[in-house]
């Protein structure tokens, strides 16, 4: 019993030393410093019961006349709609040996010395993760098939930057891919062994073209790959708030039909060889005429190095910060007409496209702060029939645009 307690003291101090060294700084620097948009973004906690409720004003009076009897004739109140908005959930864990702790009896401080470079990577990865969420939709897809060769898949431009080494993932059938929430997988449960990002390519280690006892006996081109686990579990990001095509299926409780261009956000498509420049400054007259005032644009670092060749040295540097103020960024600054825009690289953002954002209407809505730990607010956590701990980073929430979807806009950019 005396070795027992004195275990727990240990684990106590142990648990002690780590809250000190993963305060809010540190945590905001590992989870914020490269994923900007998640960096930059209004976080707002206090989302307790079933669902965070926004009203917003669709349409003003519509009643009016310059004749009298016509105007009373028309009269018609103010329309609004209503935001019922739900959580979703997001976890990272990292597993320490009980071996480690025990070696560092007598220094705590060097325990946490040694394994906080698994701890660090757990905050980056849940960081990183939903910053690339935020800009995709709740599928999950990771990557789109466009070849398979034994053991590697190829994968559509910039599929392979979504996954990381020992990655474990589910196989749709390109028949399910606009839906798979009711499919059966193609193959379960194949973890990544190797990434490519030059080559764009996945290696896993099963065969992916003799899958046994699947729906089908190979992965083919156009099958989707996500995450196990995240099947339409992920945050309804920017895609899905502004989606390509607008339907009357009502999302968070709203059909966005009935006014699209305030509902569901604005797409903007390029002419013909038109300059990035170009496409910028007309998205943002864009959100103008749309009623909004756009701050900030985030583009992907390469689209980003065409924008500064096609401006031709008309900007200006400048720095942002992250919303807790904590980290800094290096944008540059461009002129678009009225508004001064902050155009923002961010390494999750899709190639060829960029999203002039009108930030005081980006939100992300969650219970506690963006990261937290556990109930207790201990950081390790006993492994039942394992030598070994875990920490744990958890996320109860949701992304939100309620406020003035069409405040925003997807720029479509002419990428080559």
């Amino acid at each position: 019993m005396a070795n027992a307690n004195n275990f727990q003291y240990q684990l106590a101090q142990v648990d002690a030393v780590f809250k000190k060294r993963y305060d809010t700084r540190k945590v905001s620097n590992l989870t914020f410093a490269k994923n900007k948009l998640l960096g930059m973004i209004n976080k707002r906690t206090g989302f307790t019961g079933k669902s965070w409720e926004i009203p917003v004003t669709l349409a003003n009076t519509a009643g009016g006349s310059n004749t009298f009897s016509d105007a009373i004739a028309a009269r018609k109140s103010t329309q609004h709609e209503r935001w019922s908005i739900t959580r979703t959930r997001a976890y990272q864990t990292a597993v320490i040996d009980r071996e480690t702790l025990r070696a560092a009896k007598d220094d705590p401080g060097s325990f946490v010395r040694a394994t906080s470079s698994q701890v660090d990577a757990m905050f980056r990865a849940h960081g990183a993760d939903t910053n690339w969420n935020l800009y995709r939709d709740n599928s999950g897809v990771r990557g789109v098939v466009a070849s398979v060769s034994n053991f590697v898949a190829t994968l559509d431009a910039g599929g392979a930057r979504a996954f990381e080494l020992g990655m474990r993932c589910t196989i749709y059938d390109s028949t399910d891919a606009a839906d798979f929430s009711a499919a059966v997988p193609n193959a379960t449960a194949v973890t990544v062994v190797a990434v490519n990002r030059a080559a764009n390519t996945v290696t896993f280690d099963t065969d992916l073209d003799n899958v046994a006892g699947t729906v089908a006996a190979v992965i083919a081109a156009d099958d989707v790959i996500v995450r196990q686990g995240d099947e339409y579990k992920k945050l309804s990001g920017l895609a899905a708030w502004v989606p390509a095509t607008v339907t009357s299926t009502a999302f968070f409780g709203v059909d966005r039909t009935v006014y699209p261009e305030r509902l569901a956000g604005l797409i903007y498509t390029p002419a013909a060889a038109e300059n990035y420049d170009v496409s910028l400054r007309t998205a943002a007259a864009s959100v103008i005429e749309n009623e909004g005032s756009p701050d900030c644009a985030f583009m992907h670092p390469l689209d980003l190095a065409q924008l500064d060749i096609d401006l031709d040295g008309d900007r200006e540097f400048d720095k942002a910060k992250s919303q807790d103020g904590h980290v800094g960024y290096d944008v540059i600054k461009v002129h678009c007409g009225g508004p001064i825009i902050k155009i923002v690289d961010d390494a999750w953002c899709p190639r060829g496209e960029s999203w002039m954002l009108s930030l005081d209407t980006v939100e992300l809505l969650s219970i506690d702060e963006f990261t937290t730990i556990s109930e207790d607010g201990a950081l390790l956590h006993r492994l039942e029939n394992e030598d070994a701990f875990e920490a744990r980073a958890a996320f109860y929430g949701q992304f939100s645009l309620a406020r003035a979807p069409g405040h925003n806009v997807k720029v479509n950019l002419n990428h080559a």
